[in-house]
């Protein structure tokens, strides 16, 4: 199986954008082309190919323009892996409307698992395609940033990015 890839500049920093024929199995965040390969590599080591790619140029245009509150909805394909757990958090997540939040216990409560907090923040934690999988909608009972793959700066600058583009549009 190959992977090819393409990373642009976006809003929130360097946007890695992996795929394979059946869909995309990676977006990534950084400040470092060479260290978003290197997590792209260690995520898919040797048995897979990674080149980077012109052709996934689509994909991280349309996430750069969901970015500006361009695109209202990513509806990409995905290739990726998951416990039944963890899609249905994904899922979950997928619903969140551009601009709102949900608790890591909200969360817990839609999917039916109401005592299963801290493995929703797992999945989340977990998720190998952020943006299309919004996990930075995700914060504390009290309204806090908590932990964000990303950073806890980039989290609030998203959030900060819908916001604002929120209030724009209404």
């Amino acid at each position: 199986m190959g992977i090819t890839y393409i990373i642009t500049t976006s809003q929130v920093g360097q946007l890695l954008v992996a795929g394979t024929s059946r869909g995309v199995c990676a977006v990534k965040l950084g400040n470092s082309n060479e260290i978003l390969e290197q997590e792209l590599q260690c995520e898919y080591p040797s048995t897979l190919t990674l080149k980077k790619c012109v052709t996934r140029n689509n994909w991280a245009d349309l996430l750069v323009a969901y970015l500006k509150g361009e695109v209202a909805t990513l509806d990409l394909p995905l290739d990726i892996r998951a416990t039944d757990f963890q899609w249905s958090v994904w899922q979950y997540l997928r619903t969140i409307p551009w601009g709102e939040t949900r608790s890591y216990q909200r969360v817990a409560q839609a999917i039916g698992r109401p005592k299963s907090v801290r493995a929703v923040a797992h999945a989340c934690a977990t998720n190998p395609v952020c943006l299309v999988i919004p996990c930075h909608r995700v914060i504390g009972n009290n309204g806090s940033l908590k932990g964000y793959r990303w950073g806890l700066t980039r989290k609030h600058l998203l959030l900060e990015i819908e916001q604002a583009t929120n209030r724009v549009k209404n």
